[in-house]
C-alpha cells in the first residue's frame, strides 16, 4: 500500500482542520482607565489595548481587523461604559472594518500593597527598591455582535500579581515600558486572563465555559 498521501486526501485534510480552526473576526475598541491611577494617567488602558490586541493576534482563532499591530484601538465612545451600545454604530462598524465582534470595556480598579525601602551595598551606597505583596487590575470586558449590535458576552476579568521585589529605575516610565514593573505586570496578567476567557467563549466552547459559569468561582480566580 502507498503511504503517501495523494494531493486530494491532503487537501482534504486541510479543508477539515480549516473549518476546525474556524478564526474569528474581531476588532478591539480603545479601552477606557477608570483605575485612578493619577500617574499612569490612562497608560495602562493603552497598553492592556495594545497587548489585548497582539495576544488575540497570536491565537489561532482569531483575526483581528482594522488595527495596527502597535494601535491604541478603535475610538468608539458610543459604544464604551455601563449602558447599552448603540447597536446601528455597532452594525455600522462591523461593516466598515469586517468585524464579526467588537471588543470594548474598561479598567475598572487597580490595586497594590507594597512600598519602596532602600538597601545599603556592602562597599557602600545602595539602591532604591520596590516591594510589592502582590497587586490586582480589574477589567469589565463586553464583547458586542456586529449582526445585530447587541452584547454576546459580558464579564469582569481580574487578574493578579504574585509579590516581587525589583529595583526603581531612575526615571518612571509608561506601563508596559518595564516588564518588571507591577502595573505593567498587572496588565500582562488581565491581557492573559482576558483572552483565556475571550478563547473559550468564541472558540473552545468546552468544559471551560461550565468553569467559566460557576458561581462558586470568583471571576478573578483564573476559571482555566
Amino acid at each position: 500500500m502507498n503511504r503517501l498521501l495523494s494531493w486530494s486526501a491532503v487537501l482534504a485534510l486541510w479543508s477539515g482542520s480549516a473549518v476546525a480552526l474556524e478564526r474569528h473576526a474581531i476588532a478591539v475598541l480603545k479601552f477606557e482607565d477608570a483605575t485612578g491611577l493619577v500617574h499612569a494617567q490612562g497608560g495602562m488602558a493603552r497598553e492592556y489595548g495594545r497587548q489585548l490586541q497582539q495576544e488575540l493576534g497570536a491565537r489561532g482563532a482569531f483575526r483581528m481587523v482594522a488595527n495596527g499591530p502597535f494601535g491604541p484601538g478603535i475610538a468608539a465612545p458610543e459604544l464604551a461604559g455601563d449602558a447599552e451600545p448603540d447597536a446601528a454604530s455597532a452594525i455600522r462598524l462591523g461593516k466598515d472594518t469586517g468585524a464579526r465582534y467588537l471588543v470594548v470595556g474598561r479598567l475598572t480598579r487597580y490595586a497594590e500593597q507594597g512600598g519602596t525601602r532602600y538597601k545599603r551595598a556592602y562597599l557602600g551606597g545602595g539602591r532604591n527598591e520596590q516591594v510589592s505583596d502582590g497587586g490586582s487590575l480589574h477589567v469589565a470586558l463586553r464583547v458586542i455582535d456586529t449582526r445585530d449590535g447587541s452584547v454576546a458576552w459580558q464579564r469582569d476579568i481580574g487578574a493578579h500579581t504574585e509579590a516581587t521585589v525589583t529595583e526603581m529605575a531612575l526615571q518612571p516610565t509608561e506601563p508596559g515600558e518595564d516588564d518588571g514593573a507591577p502595573t505593567a505586570r498587572a496588565v500582562r496578567a488581565a491581557v492573559i486572563e482576558t483572552v483565556d476567557y475571550l478563547e473559550c467563549e468564541l472558540a473552545l466552547r468546552d468544559r471551560c465555559l461550565a468553569e467559566y459559569a460557576d458561581p462558586n468561582v470568583p471571576p478573578d480566580a483564573g476559571a482555566r
